[in-house]
């Protein structure tokens, strides 16, 4: 192997030599000192490889014994360098490719997150990242203790937390913290009142003293269960529990103008940034953003397996939104108020469970105005604490 890559930056070639007295040829490169190997004969023809510098010093020696040479091969470091001595550049990037690679050895590449679940992994990213975790930062100047004591300190529910590196690849790995199980509080004294009017259905206590029964209509702040009782003749306190479901009934109601201005999007525009090691260049003529605008960004940086490599680029997309003057039809309008009434329902009725409803729509010249009236099921239970005087 050695002499082999010896012979390589030497430069070497191969070459045929054809005639009748190729011993002669022989005898006089080995008298001359002409290294020969892979020496073969077939037919009148003899192939064989020397230095390239020896080549030169067979002509006469072949033209002697009447044989005629002919190069087949040409290797090694001096050819290579003569096919790129005209293209300076490649040689002045290849040079400057592997300084960079030795400047930049000792700076993170890239930072991983592994190990979290309920922890989401952009927390844990910014978190780290005021300690020198980040991309572009140099490896030597991180105090993988301090990171780690102060991330746990710092982030909810983490039992354990490293930096390992790897190479120039930071992993931080991670052990979240069980749940601790609910513990159910139950010296504080409270009572369980009604949140708002209803029929009640079904009841189902758990501690305390049911005030009312089922059948029984209550209306807002009524006491359903109470935690004072009497017992062994004295007063008892404890925490109410339950749950006391009724029937309920709610109102809500949505206006609709047929003239209004809304929002709408224009054609979006791009910018597009080239991050290296942490540094954002921008690719695009400064200009100042529009006043209301909806924006998107994605990335696109080369992997190497589950490495992302810490150069590529960023591309914003920006959506202009400006105010337009519309007129809405009475369906139209309509069709507006409703959709808005389900996306109430959705968030209000999470939940309750809805029993019955209708819709009550008022029109007139400028406006549509829904109202959805809603019959529900649900828990009106509300805890309220009692205050006890020293």
């Amino acid at each position: 192997m050695l002499e082999n890559s010896l012979r390589w930056w030497r430069g070497w070639v191969a070459f045929e030599a054809e005639g009748a007295m190729p011993a002669a040829l022989l005898d006089a490169a080995a008298k001359r000192g002409v290294a020969l190997w892979n020496i073969r004969r077939k037919g009148l023809v003899l192939h064989a490889t020397c230095r390239a510098k020896d080549y030169a010093r067979l002509r006469r020696p072949a033209r002697r014994a009447g044989m005629r040479l002919r190069l087949t091969k040409k290797r090694g470091a001096p050819f290579l360098a003569a096919r790129f001595s005209n293209r300076w550049g490649l040689l002045a990037g290849g040079v400057a490719a592997v300084l960079l690679l030795q400047l930049l050895g000792g700076h993170i590449w890239s930072v991983s997150v592994s190990g979290n679940a309920a922890v989401s992994e952009e927390t844990i990213r910014k978190e780290v990242a005021q300690w020198g975790v980040t991309v572009g930062a140099p490896i030597d100047e991180l105090d993988i203790e301090r990171i780690r004591l102060q991330a746990l300190s710092q982030i909810d529910g983490v039992a354990w937390l490293t930096v390992n590196l790897d190479g120039s690849v930071a992993r931080v790995e991670l052990l979240e913290s069980d749940t601790p199980p609910t513990i159910l509080e139950t010296d504080t004294p409270s009572n369980l009142v009604a949140k708002c009017d209803g029929w009640i259905r079904s009841m189902t206590v758990y501690s305390g003293e049911s005030m009312v029964k089922t059948g029984d209509a209550v209306t807002a702040g009524t006491l359903l269960v109470s935690g004072a009782s009497i017992g062994d003749k004295r007063l008892l306190l404890r925490r109410s529990l339950g749950e006391i479901m009724a029937q309920t009934e709610h109102t809500f109601t949505v206006t609709v103008p047929l003239c209004d201005t809304v929002l709408t999007e224009e054609a979006p525009f791009h910018r597009a940034t080239f991050s290296f090691f942490g540094w954002d260049i921008p690719l695009f003529a400064s200009s100042p953003l529009p006043d209301v605008y909806r924006s998107e960004q994605t990335e696109r940086f080369p992997h190497i397996g589950d490495v992302t490599l810490p150069l590529g680029l960023r591309f914003d997309t920006y959506y202009p939104q400006t105010k337009r003057a519309i007129t809405r039809s009475p369906e139209e309008a309509y069709a507006e108020a409703e959709r808005r009434l389900r996306l109430w329902e959705q968030t209000a009725f999470r939940d309750i469970q809805i029993l019955e409803s209708r819709y009550i729509c008022q029109r007139d010249a400028s406006e549509c105005v829904l109202t959805g009236q809603y019959l529900c099921l649900e828990n009106i239970a509300e805890e309220k604490m009692i205050l006890v005087d020293d």
